[in-house]
This record gives C-alpha cells, structure tokens and sequence, in this order.
C-alpha cells in the first residue's frame, strides 16, 4: 500500500494549531515545511501573515499579506486582508 504525500495544506493547519498556542517558532516551522512542498499555495502567506503579526513584526505581516492576495487575488477574505494591511500602516 502506498500513502499518499501529504500537501503543503496539512502543514498549514498545523502551523495554525501552533499559533493558536503561542509556539510560533514551531508554527514558521511548520510553514517552512509547507512552502517546501508547494511555495505558491497562498494560504502559507496568510498564515505567515499572522505569525509575524503576532511577533509585532507589522512590516513583514503586511508583505505576507500581500503576497497571500497576490497568490488568491479572488480569496473570500480579501475585504479583512486588506482591512489587515491597512491597520498595519503598510
């Protein structure tokens, strides 16, 4: 029987775990795992986003932002993405 590899979305999900937790070292691990199966899924940048976000880092946050519209432009959470961006001052 052969398993099926798992996709950059399993490490996304377990990079929102994390973050919910405060591990955020162990959250941008898991995304660094995820941006190595596939480095175009935006739901990395989303993520990525709100872990520096949280680091107070509101420069890289924004970029992340960015990047995550830039990859989904059509993503349903566009309105509070760049709600977020703006709030960030960048």
């Amino acid at each position: 029987m052969k398993l099926r590899p798992q996709g950059a979305d399993i490490y996304v999900k377990s990079a929102q775990c994390y973050r919910q937790s405060g591990s955020l070292d162990v959250a941008e691990d898991m995304l660094a795992l995820a941006s190595a199966r596939e480095s175009g899924y935006a739901e990395i940048y989303r993520e990525q986003g709100a872990i520096y976000e949280m680091k107070g880092d509101t420069r890289s946050a924004a970029q992340a932002y960015n990047k995550y519209l830039g990859l989904s432009p059509n993503a349903l959470d566009r309105a509070e993405i760049e709600a977020k961006i703006m709030r960030l001052g960048n």
